[in-house]
Parts: structure tokens; sequence; C-alpha cells
């Protein structure tokens, strides 16, 4: 399984495109969110708004919910469990 993290701006949109070309598949979409707000950080994107997104790429989506705040650990360990979760 290839996997895209999608933070929902165009930036992630243009690594999608890439990807399509590059390796002519779909990869599963993955996002991390604060769980308090609903929103991705730094894009300040309702996660409503990255469920339509994959929903009218017709592409699987991952979420994955963080406190405030995150610390790097705890982001690394949420998606460590996340992936290994995948296998």
């Amino acid at each position: 399984m290839d996997i895209l993290f999608w933070s929902g701006g165009k930036d992630s949109y243009l690594a999608l495109e890439f990807y399509r070309r590059e390796y002519g598949k779909d990869p599963v979409l993955l996002t991390t969110y604060d769980e308090e707000s609903d929103t991705v950080p730094i894009q300040n994107i309702p996660i409503k708004n990255i469920r339509k997104q994959a929903a009218e790429l017709e592409l699987e989506l991952i979420l994955v919910a963080l406190p405030p705040e995150c610390p790097n650990d705890q982001y690394l360990a949420a998606l460590d469990e996340t992936l290994a979760g995948l296998e």
C-alpha cells in the first residue's frame, strides 16, 4: 500500500498528480488533524473538507487524530500505531 500524506492544500494535490503520473496508480491518503478543533494544523482546513476531497478524488482516506500542540514523539507514536495496523 502506497500512502501519500494529505494536508488538503494545493501542494498535496500537486504531489498526488505527480505520484499518479510517475507510478500510474492511486495512493491511499493519510491526514493528521487536531482532534479538538477537527482541523488540519497549519492549513486550518476542517476535516469534513478533507473527507469531501478524498470522496471526490475517489481515494481511501486514513485519519489520525492528534491532541492540540502535539509533541513530536506523540505524533510519531500515533503514526507508527496507525501504519502498523495497516500491515
